[in-house]
């Protein structure tokens, strides 16, 4: 029994050391001279605009924590806490996703279990904490993994390991299997792939995407389309102006079908700015059914083309892909 009220002493305190009470007062200088941060879980005022470590924040808005209870402060100055949400690090559309109750909370939930797991065991104290908190930081990793996985927008979940190496020409499979490692990622280094249609050129975006989500990269996909919408309505739509932002911060984008449709001039003068300025700060994956050639007569500005171009290729492997046309293989075989 005494060691059974220790153990529970122990959770006590480790809960309680991470839910300091956040005095009223330091809410205020959140906005300090017209730049956003945020009251960290020990009450420490941060001002900064990666916010990585914390989750998403949308401009104006500033996570807050008030005792045991997440909120946000709005762009009026005023602090919001709502039960509605159970995640403390994923914002969306200018709401903070705020944790309630406990800080710990997958120990919380399986404390019983845990100690008697542990009596029976007759583990010393130190094994029985170390174990807490291993189970708590995998649980962690491992929601991490599927928030970034749920934010990278993937249509469909696609893996290196379904891939028929032995129908496409361009790319081999070990050098398929030498990019899973996602060290082109930590250079900024960027994939092209090139091909006509069905030869697997967004199989292999979304694998290469997935396999980093799985190491702890975030990671966007965007088909072209899609893209170019977002950057037209970044000004006018909360939403666009978010998913832009994340665009930004991720270490890898994926731009899926340029060339499938037209691009006028102001948006290709938008999709050039966005390549400017991740140039040697993010990686990209583009997937094309065009070749370089065929880029300045889509985007109607040969020069601007170049530019973009030599940003993209710069840090660049290019692989160009041939072969039959999967979708036209696999209805070929239904007939």
């Amino acid at each position: 029994m005494k060691r059974k009220i220790f153990m529970v002493f122990c959770i006590f305190i480790l809960v309680f050391s991470s839910c300091k009470k956040v005095e009223t007062s330091t809410l205020i200088p959140v906005n300090h001279y017209r730049k956003w941060g945020y009251v960290d879980t020990w009450g420490n005022i941060v001002i900064d605009m990666k916010f990585d470590d914390v989750g998403e924040f949308s401009e104006g808005y500033a996570a807050v924590k008030i005792e045991k209870m997440w909120g946000y402060i709005d762009s009026a100055g005023k602090m919001v806490i709502t039960p509605q949400f159970n995640e403390a690090n994923e914002f969306y559309e200018g709401q903070a996703q705020v944790l309630i109750g406990e800080k710990y909370f997958l120990i919380i939930n399986s404390l019983d279990e845990m100690i008697n797991d542990a009596e029976r065991r007759k583990e010393s104290y130190i094994t029985f904490l170390n174990n807490i908190f291993t189970t708590e930081i995998s649980y962690r990793v491992k929601r991490r993994m599927e928030r970034n996985m749920t934010a990278a927008h993937f249509p469909v979940i696609k893996k290196i390991d379904n891939f028929d190496f032995g129908l496409v020409k361009g790319i081999g499979k070990s050098e398929a299997v030498n990019l899973i490692d996602c060290r082109w990622i930590d250079n900024q280094e960027n994939l092209l792939f090139f091909g006509p249609p069905g030869v697997g050129k967004t199989h292999l975006g979304i694998a290469f995407g997935v396999a980093a989500v799985e190491k702890g990269y975030k990671v966007c996909f965007e088909r072209v389309t899609n893209l170019i919408k977002l950057l037209k309505t970044a000004e006018v739509q909360k939403k666009s102006e978010y998913r832009i932002k994340r665009l930004m911060k991720s270490a890898l984008i994926i731009i899926d079908e340029i060339g499938y449709t037209p691009i006028e001039r102001r948006e290709a003068n938008l999709f050039f700015n966005l390549i400017s300025e991740t140039y040697e700060k993010t990686s990209i994956i583009v997937t094309s059914n065009k070749s370089f050639d065929s880029w300045a007569e889509m985007m109607g500005d040969s020069v601007m083309t170049t530019a973009m171009l030599d940003r993209l290729l710069h840090h660049a492997r290019v692989f160009t892909l041939d072969g039959e046309s999967y979708r036209i293989k696999n209805q070929n075989k239904e007939v």
